[in-house]
This record gives C-alpha cells, sequence and structure tokens, in this order.
C-alpha cells in the first residue's frame, strides 16, 4: 500500500526490488567510439516475473542510471547496459606503413589495415567483445577479401567482424584487421 499526495506532482513508486545473479561484459566498437560499455546478461530472467518499463540499475551498490526493461523478447538471456567504463581504453589506429593501393593491369587493389588496441586499467580480469567491420561489396566488380583478422569471428553477409576477449588485469591487447579491395582502375572506390 502507497498514499499518494494530491498536490498534482509526479510521484514515483517503487514497485519491485531485486537482485539478479548476471554474467559482466564489455562491449566496444572503436571505428563508431572509442568507449567500452558495460553490460549485465541475465539468464532465466523469465523467472524473476519483471515488468517492462524503467528500471534503476545498480552495480557494486553505485547508481549507474537507468535503463528501459522489454520483457517482450524471445531470448532466454536479458542484457542491460550499465553505462560506460573509464578503466577500460580503446584505440583504433590507421596502419599507414600496411595501407597501400597497386594498379595490377586493369584492376586497382587497395589494402587498408587497421591496429585495434584495448587495454583494461582494472585490478580484475574482464571479458569484452570487440566489434568492427570490412566492407561489403554489392557490386560484382567490387571485390573485399578479408587479409588478417587476428582470430576473429568474420560474418561475410554483414562485414561484421567480432572478437571475444579476456583481458587480464592492468594488460594490453592488440588486434589487427587488414583487408583488400580490388576493382577496375577506371573506378573511384572511397571507402574511408
Amino acid at each position: 500500500p502507497c498514499s499518494i499526495p494530491s498536490d498534482g506532482k509526479l510521484q514515483t513508486i517503487e514497485i519491485q526490488r531485486l537482485t539478479a545473479p548476471a554474467e559482466y561484459k564489455y562491449v566496444t566498437s572503436p571505428k563508431l567510439s572509442q568507449l567500452a560499455y558495460l553490460t549485465a546478461n541475465i539468464t532465466d530472467w523469465a523467472k524473476l516475473s519483471l515488468q517492462s518499463g524503467e528500471a534503476t540499475l545498480y552495480f557494486e551498490n553505485s547508481f549507474v542510471g537507468k535503463s528501459n526493461v522489454n520483457v517482450n523478447q524471445l531470448t532466454d538471456t536479458l542484457t542491460l547496459s550499465l553505462g560506460t567504463d573509464n578503466s577500460i581504453l580503446v584505440k583504433r589506429e590507421k596502419r599507414k606503413d600496411f595501407t597501400s593501393t597497386k594498379i595490377i593491369g586493369s584492376n586497382k587493389t587497395g589494402t587498408y589495415s587497421f591496429l585495434l588496441t584495448v587495454r583494461n586499467n582494472k585490478s580484475v580480469p574482464v571479458k569484452i567483445t570487440l566489434n568492427d567491420q570490412i566492407p561489403v561489396s554489392s557490386n560484382s566488380g567490387i571485390t573485399v577479401d578479408p587479409v588478417e583478422l587476428s582470430g576473429g569471428k568474420h560474418n561475410a553477409q554483414t562485414g561484421e567482424v567480432r572478437w571475444d576477449l579476456e583481458i587480464n588485469k592492468q594488460e594490453s591487447r592488440q588486434i589487427v584487421l587488414t583487408y583488400s579491395v580490388k576493382y577496375s582502375k577506371d573506378r573511384t572506390v572511397i571507402l574511408e
């Protein structure tokens, strides 16, 4: 039971408070943003009798923000974003010495290479999913081939490349992403 004053002001009422075990993982896409986002993945969330709506989130007894919970989904894992963490540093740099354009016969081949660096400044190991992509050609006269993915999983339909990493405390990990684009030399292809 709750008494709501009739003063015309907006009132917030706590409906439910629960603690749920979660697997914590970072996600980053350095091509778009040099920030790492902490996510909480909650399994068996259907047993919690959650309602869709706004949730106030606390992590390690600190307020981290608000999030929208959508329980109208068919997945068995509910993912909540807990915001960014400045202890995880991410950088994406073009490797100029490994980026080139060559003309062979009537074709041009451009090679593009990037160095992705993730540094864990936390005092504990972290799991992080690193996302990037290589272009996808919709023209049969243009071919895009992965050259070096450093063990990343490549989705040929979307061009997405994903690395699932575990980085120890105070450790840096470097990933090389290199791809080549082959096209007719009389065409102009803009990839950057």
